[in-house]
This record gives structure tokens, sequence and C-alpha cells, in this order.
């Protein structure tokens, strides 16, 4: 059991839902789990609801319980597989599946399906019940290349390479709105957001994150079609650097513009990711298909036609 003791002292708190306060202001865990970890909770000293509201002053005190241990299971999951070998699988993530277990997604991610597939990875990695072979993610409605590690050997080459920056990544997105060059550079650090613990955006005391983009044209409906070139990989860096523009990821309910959201899935899309594979001489490129909602995408297949022959195939 923890405890927490605070004193609301930011006017943006005033008139929050207590719930909300725990979650956002202090981020001891996400709101969904706060009637399920909550054991205790007082504002000033008297019993308090979550949905209480807080006024600028009040003392909250909370006692609430540890999350209950992670451990990812095997699944039966159809996976495209870009490539396999002894040391890591290629796969070609969909959009709406979540790459490793997590508060709120235990079962049905993509680890559980590569724990499914391949039979020895959980033996192969004993000291780690959560995350087993996992090099690095996408975010949920994210699609396309992605890498797992078979071995601690092959786990090691693999990270080593991203924490090196020597992995190229190239993103296709579809921006509502359009940058302002037609190549550039963002380098604006990352972090957690001051307004929203759940959230990222570009802070000044955030982690530093580096894209270069590149524009292949314009979209009907005031939109731009782009690829994107991080050079770290910080968490929602590319949603948050775009939005920074001002010409956010088209569907994102979290960064986006609200007359735009609602829609299946973002346009994001992991569309190559180039590697040197644990035991080989020399690196490879890995390449996703493009997928079916990028090819609804008015206009899409016509201006990736215009960059390339092989654009739209």
């Amino acid at each position: 059991m923890r405890s927490s003791q605070t004193v609301v002292g930011a006017d943006r708190f005033a008139g929050l839902r207590l719930d909300r306060y725990l979650a956002a202001g202090l981020g001891l865990f996400p709101r969904s789990q706060a009637r399920s970890r909550v054991d205790t909770i007082t504002v000033n000293g008297r019993p308090a609801k979550l949905a209480t509201r807080l006024s600028c002053g009040d003392r909250v005190t909370v006692t609430y319980r540890e999350p209950e241990p992670l451990a990812a299971l095997p699944e039966a999951m159809a996976l495209s597989i870009l490539h396999e070998d002894a040391g890591a699988i290629v796969l070609d993530k969909p959009a709406g599946i979540v790459t490793h277990p997590g508060a709120g997604n235990r079962t049905g991610t993509l680890l559980n399906g590569v724990l499914g597939h391949c039979r020895r990875l959980r033996d192969a990695f004993p000291d780690e019940p959560v995350r087993p072979g996992v090099v690095h993610r996408l975010d949920k409605e994210t699609s396309g290349v992605i890498v797992f590690a078979k071995s601690p050997d092959a786990h090691a080459a693999l990270t080593r390479q991203f924490a090196f920056r020597r992995v190229r990544k190239r993103y296709l997105a579809v921006l509502d709105g359009s940058p302002p060059a037609a190549d550039g550079t963002v380098d604006l650090p990352v972090g957690r957001s001051d307004r929203d613990r759940t959230r990222f955006a570009a802070v000044p005391r955030g982690r530093a994150a580096i894209t270069r983009y590149r524009l292949l044209g314009a979209l009907p409906g005031e939109r731009s079609l782009v690829v994107l070139a991080p050079v770290t990989g910080r968490t929602h860096q590319l949603r948050v650097h775009m939005a920074a523009l001002g010409c956010p990821v088209a569907g994102d309910d979290v960064y986006g513009r609200a007359r735009r959201c609602g829609r299946p899935s973002m346009l994001l899309h992991a569309a190559s990711l180039r590697l040197r594979l644990p035991g080989g001489e020399e690196p490879r490129r890995f390449r996703a298909p493009l997928p079916a909602r990028f090819r609804a995408a008015p206009g899409v297949i016509a201006r990736l036609r215009a960059v390339s022959p092989a654009g739209g195939r």
C-alpha cells in the first residue's frame, strides 16, 4: 500500500474531480484505475468520493494499492511476418493493437501473439515476464514495421542500435494542414504535459527530440502527405512534433484537431525500418505495405504515384 499527501495549489486544478486530479495532476495512475486501486481518500481530513470537486488549498490524502503484476502470456494470433530468423522476428503491425501488455491492456497485444508464435521466447527471457523480446514500440493506432528479439544477445544487439541512433526509420503520415516548408527539422524537447500527465507535449524541460520531415505534396481537404524521419525515439514524438507545427496527424484523437477526430484510425504508418539483424554483416531495410486506411484516404495513391512509379503498389 502506498500513500500520497498533497495540497491543491494550482488554479488549474480548482473545480477538478478528485479522480482526475489523482491521474492528471499527480500522475499516480490512469483515471480508469482509480476505483480499483484507491483504498482510502480524504479531503481536508474528511472522507471524500472520487467525484468530489477540489478547491485551491484543499489537503488531499490518498492511500492506494500497487497495480497487479503483469505477465505476458502466449495467444493465438494471425501475424504479418516480414522476416524471421533465429535471432529476431520482423512484423507488420496493424493499427488498433497495442505493442505489449500494460495497464488496461493485459491481453490481445502484439507481444501476446509473438509469444504464441515463438514458443521458446518466454524461456529465453526468464527475468522479463512483461516485455520479453520487446526492442521498441509503436503506438496503438500506428501501423507498420516493428522488430522483436528472440534471445537476450539479440535483444542487446538491437537495442544498442536504437540507443546509438543507427536505425533508420521512415514513417508515412497524412497531416491536417501542411508543414511550413517542403523539408525541415523539428528540434523540440518532448516530455509530460503540465496540464495532463497522461499526454506529452513540447516542453523546455523535456528530453531532446528531433524529427526530420519531407513534404510529398498536398491532398484534398487541406491535408498533406509527408515522410517523417525521427532521429530520436521519444513517446508520441512524431504526433507531438507535427501538432507543434500546427499540422497534426490526421485522425489523432489526442493531439489532433477536434473537427477531424472520431476516425477509425490515425494516418501514421511506420513504412520502413533499416537496421542490422543480429549476426548479420550489413544493414537491411524492411518495408510494410501501404495499409488500407491510407489507400482509402483521398489523394494518397495519386500523390505517391506522382512521387514514385512504385509508390502506390
